[in-house]
Order: C-alpha cells, then sequence, then structure tokens
C-alpha cells in the first residue's frame, strides 16, 4: 500500500515538474513575441514625440529604440533629429553615422549628418556629408536647401541662390527654401526676384514666425 502510494505521488510530481517547465517554455516565447512589437511601438511613439516638439521625451523613447532596433536605421535618424533639436550634435552625428552604416536611407543619414556639423559651424564637413547625399539621392530636395544655407552663412549668395531654386524645384511645398532664397536675391540686389520668392513664402507659410517681418519688408520696398 505504502508503496503504491509512494508511486502515485512520484507520478504526480513528475507531472507538475513537466506542467510548470511547459508554463516556463510559454510564458519564455510569449515574452520573446512581445519584443519586436514592444520595439516598434517606442519607435513609433518617439516619432509621434519628435513631431510633437516634446524632443526631451522623444529623445528617452528613441534611445530605447534604438537599442531595442540595432539594425533599424530609422531609429538612429529620428533619434539623431531629435538630438538635433536638443542641439546635441556630437551624439546626433554618432547616430546619424550608425544610420548611414545601416544603408537604407543613405541620403537622410548623410542630410543629418550635415545639419549636425553646421551646429557645430564644421562648413568643410557639411558640405562633404550634402554632396554624399547628392551622390545616394540627386532627388532629395533637402540636400539642396542646407547647402544653399551653408553657402549663404559663407556669403555665397549666387551659389545659395542656384540650390535653393533646386530646391523649391524639387519641392514647390517647401516654403522655407523661399523664404532663403529671397534674402539670398536681396543680397545680391535683385528685388524682383526677392518679392516672387517671398510672396510665394507667405502663401506657403502665412502663420510662419518670419512671416510678419517678411510682410513688413515687402511693405517697405512697394
Amino acid at each position: 500500500m505504502t508503496s503504491t502510494v509512494s508511486s502515485q505521488q512520484a507520478k504526480e510530481s513528475a507531472l507538475l515538474k513537466r506542467c510548470a517547465a511547459v508554463a516556463g517554455l510559454l510564458l519564455l516565447l510569449s515574452g520573446l513575441r512581445a519584443l519586436p512589437a514592444a520595439a516598434g511601438e517606442n519607435l513609433e511613439r518617439g516619432k509621434q514625440l519628435y513631431q510633437a516638439k516634446k524632443y526631451a521625451e522623444a529623445e528617452t523613447v528613441l534611445q530605447a529604440a534604438a537599442l531595442e532596433e540595432q539594425r533599424n536605421p530609422e531609429a538612429h535618424i529620428f533619434l539623431g533629429l531629435t538630438r538635433l533639436e536638443l542641439q546635441k550634435f556630437e551624439p546626433a552625428i554618432n547616430n546619424f553615422k550608425k544610420a548611414f552604416e545601416l544603408s537604407g536611407a543613405a541620403d537622410r543619414a548623410q542630410v543629418g549628418l550635415a545639419r549636425a556639423y553646421m551646429g557645430l559651424k564644421d562648413w568643410d564637413k557639411a558640405q562633404q556629408a550634402l554632396n554624399e547625399a547628392q551622390k545616394a539621392n540627386a532627388g532629395n530636395a533637402e540636400v539642396y536647401y542646407y547647402r544653399g544655407q551653408i553657402e549663404a552663412a559663407r556669403k555665397d549668395y549666387a551659389a545659395a541662390v542656384r540650390d535653393f531654386e533646386k530646391c523649391a524645384e524639387l519641392d514647390p511645398n517647401h516654403a522655407y527654401s523661399r523664404y532663403y532664397a529671397g534674402l539670398a536675391y536681396n543680397q545680391l540686389k535683385k528685388p524682383d526676384k526677392m518679392v516672387k520668392h517671398f510672396e510665394t513664402f507667405l502663401t506657403l507659410a502665412p502663420n510662419a514666425p518670419e512671416a510678419p517681418k517678411v510682410r513688413a519688408l515687402l511693405r517697405s520696398i512697394r
């Protein structure tokens, strides 16, 4: 009788152990399946925070996304963009370099890299990054927009207007290419072209912070 009870208890104990092992395995698999979704959620939430201009929060969330999705260039690009807004230019450089290494977004990574170098006023490296971006995608309007800004900073206004015009050609709704083209044409003493670009800027971005200044300037020359 005692032997029978002991045998039954041993069977029950073994069964419980097997059930516990199966439950643990199922829990582990469930956790593994949840990881990609959580990572994707962090990236999407980080993008939303970035677009809402909540940059400090976005940086925290996107740091987690970049760790979770180390092979996803989007995570590194958006972390870099967020750090540009926070004026953390050197960490942003590392983010854009990582995104470039992963490929799939070479021109965007190089434009971001150029913007970070511009923040550090390293115009030569910024120019080099934009040249690489142009090689990767000559149709990226942002390449010409930021190169125009570099040329304007160097007071090469003739080159700047060429790039701002190219940006506007590629992206007719790019309001700030019109604004900076107007400023550059003003420096070149070409009021007709300045007026044309400023008027287009006001049409595209009537509530922009620069709009009152542009309206005042247009009134002063009419």
